[in-house]
């Protein structure tokens, strides 16, 4: 995934109020889904009868989609950051 680049801020683009109200809907949806994603989190017990690495593999393709939805929100609340300075 390609960095994301901080706007500039300057007369003619979109004011640093606007900007920075975008990104922390963006950090909002974010922890929404995050908190979501962790009252969701593969229990063991739906997933034995498929044998026994199914609750494994469930649990480990559950967390790489975590962590990828946790490093967008620090992409995106690191781009904040940028904006309020």
């Amino acid at each position: 995934m390609n960095n994301l680049l901080t706007p500039t801020i300057h007369l003619n683009g979109s004011s640093p109020r606007d900007l920075l109200e975008q990104h922390m809907k963006i950090l909002d949806g974010c922890r929404c889904l995050l908190a979501a994603m962790r009252a969701a989190t593969p229990n063991g017990r739906d997933y034995y009868p498929q044998g026994e690495k199914a609750a494994i593999e469930a649990r480990d393709a559950f967390n790489e989609r975590y962590m990828t939805i946790s490093r967008i929100y620090d992409d995106f609340e690191q781009v904040a950051l940028e904006i309020r300075e």
